[in-house]
């Protein structure tokens, strides 16, 4: 969003107005919610509230960083369910172990 809003040279609140404007949210952005990684990860909610806790997975602006999520996994990959995953979530978490 930084960089984004530096570039286009309008504030942060600015782009979320166009964004929502733009029928968009936030996940335009590349973020996760707990809700989208439940669903993707077949795991609880409690679950990622713990991971966020013991600081093994971050948030940033109220959203999980993607690239937060490739470092959890490669730092705890017992927390997730691998074997139970969607074939394109499994694919899209392997390159980053």
């Amino acid at each position: 969003m930084k960089d984004i809003s530096r570039n286009l040279e309008r504030t942060p609140a600015a782009i979320r107005a166009q964004v929502a404007r733009m029928g968009e949210t936030l996940l335009f952005f590349g973020g996760f919610k707990t809700k989208d990684l439940v669903f993707d990860l077949r795991v609880e909610a409690q679950d990622v509230e713990r991971w966020i806790r013991n600081k093994w997975l971050r948030r940033r602006n109220g959203q999980i960083p993607e690239e937060a999520v490739h470092e959890f996994f490669k730092n705890h990959p017992e927390e997730i369910p691998f074997d139970r995953l969607e074939p394109a979530i499994q694919h899209w978490l392997k390159p980053k172990m």
